[in-house]
């Protein structure tokens, strides 16, 4: 089961992650993140925050395809 509330993470998972539950994590994690750091340093430590975690779930997406292809 996975819970997110408005102020914090609260999440509960039985069992082993799947790549979709990462994913959304990495989503979540990302946009309270830079939700956070706009109030507190301002848009351009957001905007850039925002451009290397969108880089590195754009590289496991690649990753991820990349392996599903390896097994046909």
């Amino acid at each position: 089961m996975r819970k997110l509330d408005s102020n914090h993470f609260k999440i509960e998972i039985g069992g082993n992650l799947t790549y979709e539950e990462l994913t959304w994590f990495i989503g979540q994690l990302a946009d309270k993140t830079a939700l956070s750091w706009s109030k507190t340093s301002g848009s351009n430590y957001a905007d850039s925050l925002q451009a290397v975690l969108l880089t590195v779930r754009a590289n496991q997406l690649q990753e991820h395809n990349n392996s599903k292809g390896a097994d046909k």
